[in-house]
């Protein structure tokens, strides 16, 4: 009964933080899924599809499903489509995003990618799953309830020769249940309670062959420890690559991923915590498809995706 209660109560944390907060890997090989701002630096049709399954073993975890997809109108415009469902326990969360970012020219190295986005959000909870020894307990006699949300996203993305970095809010809104009388639904701004990412990306040649990829992923949000992410790389000749990631919150990753034709990339990520939770499970599993369509003829300028 004590595991029983202590996962729970695991479940129900991290559910409030997870909301805006999605537990994704292999970010660093599509920008644009979480920062609109990074649609610019890419010069022709591009996207990812994602696939996330946390904590193995553990009844109602949470699982993660999405897509994005963007296209350059000409070299300064840029416009794309955003969906993610993320699962745990009897809630489920479903975005569609319209993106649309502008690129500003700095000078011949560096650019600035300014992106927003509009949010179609739905939340639902489906009270049926819950096992109850009553089933006439009015506390649990809610069936599916659903309500709709309206959110914006923000995100600027600068980049150069084999750097970037980037800065974004996922939601500029706050969209919340209220459980205490029914199933109601409100939208507020507040903007000390946005929550804000920052990433930042450097590509050393370590000779002809193999380039070295670090890169750092910042999660801050009020009311929790911030969590950093310590990446690094290995990639032989943009075809294969390897490596680890560290999160603070004590999660150690196993990255890996291989190229085709320069357009495609498929990428697979383990992860393994050392917190108390991995007691009760195997581990976390991503896998992730990236394509982008590049030009024969497009600029020599090497664009960091790691």
């Amino acid at each position: 009964m004590k595991k029983i209660i202590y996962i729970t109560f695991t479940l129900m944390i991290l559910k409030v933080s997870a909301q805006d907060q999605l537990s994704i890997s292999q970010y660093m090989y599509h920008q644009p899924f979480l920062n609109p701002g990074a649609m610019s630096s890419y010069n022709n049709w591009n996207g990812a599809v994602f696939y996330n399954n946390q904590w193995i073993g553990i009844d109602g975890a949470p699982t993660f499903f999405g897509f994005t997809a963007s296209n350059p109108l000409d070299e300064s415009n840029a416009v794309g489509l955003t969906f993610f469902q993320d699962n745990i326990g009897i809630d489920t969360k479903t975005d569609l995003t319209g993106d649309y970012a502008y690129n500003l020219k700095i000078n011949n190295e560096s650019n600035l990618g300014l992106g927003i986005g509009a949010t179609w959000r739905n939340m639902k909870s489906n009270f049926n799953k819950i096992q109850v020894n009553d089933e006439n307990d009015p506390e649990f006699s809610g069936g599916i309830q659903t309500k709709n949300f309206f959110n914006m996203r923000f995100g600027a993305f600068y980049y150069r020769d084999r750097f970037y970095g980037g800065l974004m809010a996922p939601s500029i809104l706050n969209n919340k249940i209220n459980y205490d009388n029914g199933y109601n639904g409100k939208t507020y701004i507040s903007f000390s309670e946005i929550h804000w990412l920052l990433q930042l990306g450097y590509q050393f040649d370590l000779n002809d062959v193999w380039d070295l990829n670090v890169s750092t992923f910042v999660k801050e949000a009020r009311g929790a420890s911030v969590q950093v992410d310590l990446n690094t790389l290995l990639s032989y000749k943009d075809l294969f690559g390897f490596g680890l990631s560290y999160r603070t919150n004590q999660d150690l990753l196993f990255l890996a991923n291989v190229s085709f034709e320069h357009f495609w990339k498929v990428g697979y990520a383990y992860t393994y915590g050392f917190n108390k939770l991995s007691t009760y499970t195997s581990g976390s599993h991503e896998i992730i498809l990236v394509f982008n369509m590049i030009k024969p003829n497009s600029s020599k300028i090497i664009i960091p995706r790691f």
